[in-house]
């Protein structure tokens, strides 16, 4: 009898184990497609895009609000290059993902050169009202191109 408990304890850690897995892998998928479509959003000015991916509290470096991002890359920016310059990594916290990478932009504001320089990157997804949504942006200079 104590072996047939065991066993079924085993057996629904086994499955719990397995339920977790599967929502950080679907967790992760659904984050590179969306993080794929805000980048062609930036690329093509797609404003419709890219605000139904930032959350509405969404900030870069706890800094900058959502409007003030959107307004400067859909009207001050423009980008000669954008790409992502390392694969981003990613790390599962149930209605959280955080996703750490490198990006490469090269591109002038007003008419003037601006910046050709590579970014480490940090992403902080959440998962609200039934999708994720990205909420917070830290970028970190790396090095000049």
């Amino acid at each position: 009898m104590k072996i047939i408990i065991l066993l079924t304890l085993l057996a629904l850690i086994a499955s719990k184990t397995d339920c977790q897995v599967s929502a950080a892998d679907s967790a992760i998928i659904t984050i590179k497609q969306l993080t794929n479509q805000w980048y062609a959003a930036v690329k093509s000015r797609d404003s419709v895009v890219i605000d139904r991916i930032l959350a509405d509290d969404y900030t870069v470096n706890a800094s900058w609000p959502k409007s003030k991002w959107i307004n400067n890359v859909l009207h001050h920016f423009e980008m000669d290059s954008f790409e992502v310059a390392a694969v981003p990594k990613f790390s599962y916290y149930d209605d959280a993902v955080l996703s750490e990478g490198k990006l490469y932009w090269k591109g002038t504001k007003e008419g003037k050169p601006f910046m050709n320089a590579e970014f480490r990157v940090t992403d902080i997804w959440v998962y609200r009202n039934d999708h994720w949504q990205i909420h917070m942006r830290l970028l970190q200079f790396f090095k000049n191109r």
